[in-house]
C-alpha cells in the first residue's frame, strides 16, 4: 500500500483550490470529513445512507464533498487557470525534455480535466451517461484488451455533458461541441492560428457553463419531485431529497469559479435555494 503523498509528494489538493474560496471551502472539508468521523463511529447509522448525511443540515456529505471538489479544484483549474489566458501563452519553445510547448502543455490539462477520453466522439449518449447498458469507456484508441483511464475513459464534466444531452427536449450537444472546439483548438494551436484558437476556447468554456448550469436544472426539478412524494406521504424516506437537493445547491454553487459569472447574482440564487432544504 503507498499513501498518496508517496505517489506523488509534489502535489497538493488544496493548493489546486481556487485561491479565493481556499479558506472557505477548507473549513468546509474538515467539518464535514468530521462529521463523517462521527456518523462512522455511529452503530446505527453505520452501513446505512445515514452515514453521509449531516442530521443538523440535512446536507448529503458525499455529494457536498465530491461536487465542492469539481467546483473549486477540476473547474476552476479548467477555466481560470489553463483555458484564461491559453491564447497569450508561448507557444515556440519546447518545454524542457518534452516535444510540446507551454501553449499546447496547458490546452491538454484543459482537455484532462474537462475529462473526455480522447476518442470521446465515438460515444454515444448512452454510453457517456452509462445508461441503458452504455459504458463510459471503450478498448478502441489503442486495442489491447484493457483500458486505458488516460485515453479511454470518460469522466467529470464529459459524463455530465452526456447526460444532459441524453435528457434534452431542445436538441442539446454539450458533447460533441465541447468535443469539437477542443480538437479544432489544438489543431489551431499546431497552426498557430491564434484567432482561432481564442474563438474555440470561449466555445468550451461557454458550453461548459451551460452543461453545469443544466445539471444545476435537473436536480431542481428532482428536488421538487421529492418535495411532491414527501408531501404525498411523510412516510417518504428523505434520503433522495438530501442527495438532489446537495447536487442542486452544490452544481449552481460550481458557477462561481468561472470569474465572468455575476458572484452577486449568483449568491441571490444560492440563498433562494437554501430556503428549500
Amino acid at each position: 500500500d503507498f499513501t498518496y503523498y508517496e505517489i506523488h509528494p509534489d502535489k497538493d489538493l488544496k493548493g489546486k483550490v481556487d485561491a479565493v474560496y481556499t479558506a472557505e471551502i477548507h473549513a468546509q472539508l474538515t467539518n464535514w470529513v468530521n462529521t463523517l468521523v462521527a456518523n462512522s463511529k455511529d452503530s446505527d447509522k453505520l452501513g446505512t445512507k445515514k452515514v453521509y448525511i449531516d442530521s443538523t443540515t440535512g446536507y448529503d456529505l458525499a455529494q457536498m464533498i465530491q461536487k465542492t471538489l469539481s467546483g473549486s479544484v477540476i473547474y476552476a483549474q479548467l477555466v481560470n487557470v489553463y483555458l484564461l489566458d491559453i491564447v497569450d501563452r508561448d507557444n515556440i519553445t519546447l518545454l524542457d525534455g518534452t516535444n510540446y510547448t507551454d501553449m499546447e502543455h496547458r490546452f491538454d490539462e484543459a482537455w484532462g480535466y474537462f475529462g473526455g477520453a480522447r476518442n470521446m466522439a465515438d460515444f454515444t449518449d448512452n454510453e457517456l451517461s452509462s445508461k441503458e447498458n452504455g459504458l463510459p469507456y471503450k478498448d478502441n484508441f489503442v486495442a489491447d484488451g484493457a483500458i486505458d483511464w488516460q485515453s479511454e475513459y470518460n469522466f467529470g464534466f464529459a459524463v455530465n455533458a452526456g447526460k444532459r444531452d441524453l435528457g434534452s427536449t431542445t436538441g442539446t450537444n454539450f458533447s460533441k461541441t465541447i468535443f469539437d472546439a477542443f480538437l479544432a483548438g489544438r489543431t489551431a494551436i499546431v497552426n498557430k492560428d491564434i484567432p482561432t484558437l481564442a474563438t474555440q476556447r470561449q466555445i468550451i468554456i461557454n458550453n461548459i457553463e451551460k452543461v453545469l448550469a443544466a445539471t444545476a436544472i435537473h436536480y431542481i426539478n428532482e428536488v421538487h419531485s421529492n418535495l411532491n412524494d414527501i408531501a404525498a406521504d411523510p412516510t417518504t424516506s428523505p434520503a433522495d431529497f438530501y442527495k438532489h437537493w446537495s447536487e442542486m445547491f452544490k452544481f449552481t454553487e460550481m458557477l462561481r469559479y468561472n470569474r465572468s459569472t455575476p458572484v452577486t447574482q449568483l449568491q441571490t440564487i444560492l440563498t433562494t435555494l437554501m430556503v428549500t432544504n
